[in-house]
């Protein structure tokens, strides 16, 4: 059976490979993309070999576009997010070159999808609004389904509104498009599972698998839905079903997918023998799952870099403009918003917390149950929480050296128990508390001390424990909304008045 699959899969790589260069030859992009994108929902790794070469032999730059559209969605498939939004920041160049109103919808879904996927829905949802907007310009099918089943994974509670996104998502539903229907009814089974209503969970993963069961080639949707009903099984008590059924799975599951599939397999295989009391099979596949989430993890923090810079040239690119066409409006309205944030209170987290920019990013770290397998005694638990009191007292933090190991050392633990209570008492990981406690610092330092106000942007990374300006400067402007140079002149403003 295994070596039939491999026939197949070669086979499938040949006749795409061939239709590649029919379509090409036809000019008939639209469909090769399509095929594109039903091969990387397959094989991503292939799928992105083939577009790439399409790309680099393709002149037209809507169709160059189109194509990093298509290896964003592949990078997301694979768990490279970073990559993923590298691409759609390249296509936002093109789009604010020359204006595409199909194009734009479809980068910033994608660019949705992503910020959901890496724990940042609240900036997701203002996006999504802001299309809102723009929707009814929209005739294209495929993206108005986009539209309705990424606003369906945003809404949580209003049972009225999910109705009504199910309703406009199956609507726009092509006939015998197997993807989009499987990813549908991937979002709604989900979402019931994660309601704890199994038996209708159960429907939606069961609809997937037996539509697909018989392809000789599975897609990530048909995977993901095996995990799906392996939950389903380990919230029934039926811990045996739910291992067999996805070590028989995860055999035929295509590499490039390590970090999304293989690695949620892992996560709910040392899930179901942790509960079953099978230790032995729990360690080998929770080691497997921590390896996968090191690295995802590590993509993570690589992707709020990525995207901080994307936001970053868009918020520029749509102040030049605007200061181009109403320079001298543009100025008054933002010297009084400046004066006006800065005097909205001392602390900087309340005036972030009243600023709605766009730019604002909210801190939102997924916890993963399974990675924690051991309890930290209350007393212990105690005096950590006192002493990174008195270390934060302490301002030990502008250290540019300090690390989490240190830092453990420091208070006399361990790491995990150090990462773990940073966790749970303060709601975020190790980087995103020391960045704020120094952001804190500096910005308490320019409200309170007029020197510095003089210094140089670098000076004042260094005064904080900024290794350099620019992580500095993205840290700060992730926190407050603006950058250190705009939030001194707002300072200096407010002085002179």
């Amino acid at each position: 059976m295994k070596h039939f699959n491999i026939l197949m899969k070669f086979f499938h790589l040949s006749l795409f490979l061939f239709s590649t260069h029919i379509l090409f030859a036809q000019n008939d992009n639209k469909n090769f993309l399509k095929s594109a994108q039903t091969l990387a929902y397959e094989s991503p790794d292939k799928s992105l070999s083939l577009i790439t070469y399409a790309f680099d032999n393709q002149k037209d730059l809507k169709t160059k576009a189109d194509i990093l559209l298509n290896m964003a969605e592949i990078f997301a498939l694979k768990g490279e997010f970073h990559l993923s939004v590298q691409k759609i920041h390249e296509v936002k160049k093109v789009i604010w070159e020359n204006y595409n109103e199909d194009l734009n919808f479809r980068a910033e879904i994608l660019l949705c999808n992503l910020m959901i996927e890496q724990g940042l829905p609240d900036l997701a949802k203002t996006r999504i609004q802001q299309l809102q907007l723009e929707v009814n310009k929209i005739s294209d099918s495929s993206i108005l389904f986009s539209y309705y089943v990424t606003q369906l994974k945003l809404e949580e509670k209003d049972e009225k509104k999910i109705s009504q996104l199910k309703k406009h998502s199956f609507s726009n539903l092509r006939n015998n498009d197997k993807l989009s229907n499987n990813q549908l009814n991937l979002i709604i089974g989900n979402k019931y599972l994660n309601k704890k209503i199994f038996d209708s969970a159960g429907y939606y993963f069961d609809e997937i698998i037996e539509r697909n069961k018989s392809l000789a080639i599975k897609d990530y949707f048909y995977y993901s839905a095996i995990n799906g009903k392996a939950k389903n099984l380990i919230n029934k008590g039926l811990y045996a079903k739910s291992s067999e059924l996805l070590e028989k799975s995860i055999q035929e599951i295509d590499n490039g997918f390590k970090l999304t599939l293989l690695k949620n397999y892992n996560e709910t295989l040392a899930l179901g023998y942790k509960k079953a009391d099978n230790f032995q099979s729990f360690a080998h596949y929770n080691q497997s799952f921590i390896e996968d989430l090191k690295t995802a993890n590590e993509n993570k923090q690589l992707f709020r870099i990525f995207l901080l810079n994307l936001l970053e040239e868009e918020d520029n690119y749509y102040l030049e403009r605007k200061q181009s066409n109403y320079q001298t409006i543009s100025w008054g309205l933002g010297g009084f918003f400046l004066v006006m944030l800065i005097s909205l209170g001392s602390s900087y987290s309340l005036s972030y917390k009243k600023n709605q920019k766009l730019l604002k990013i909210k801190e939102e770290e997924n916890k993963t149950s399974s990675q924690t397998i051991f309890i930290i005694p209350d007393k212990t638990e105690q005096k950590i929480l006192v002493k990174l009191s008195k270390f934060e007292a302490s301002q030990k933090f502008v250290n540019p050296n300090l690390s989490l190991t240190s830092l453990a050392k420091e208070i006399n633990t361990n790491t995990a128990y150090l990462s773990e209570i940073i966790n749970k008492h303060k709601d975020k990981n190790f980087k995103t508390y020391l960045n704020e406690l120094r952001i804190n610092f500096i910005i308490d330092k320019l409200q309170n001390n007029p020197e510095y106000l003089q210094y140089k942007t670098s000076h004042l990374a260094e005064e904080c424990g900024f290794n350099s300006r620019n992580s500095f400067t993205l840290v700060f402007k992730s926190i407050t909304g603006i950058s250190p140079s705009v939030y001194i002149d707002a300072i200096r403003n407010k002085k002179e008045l």
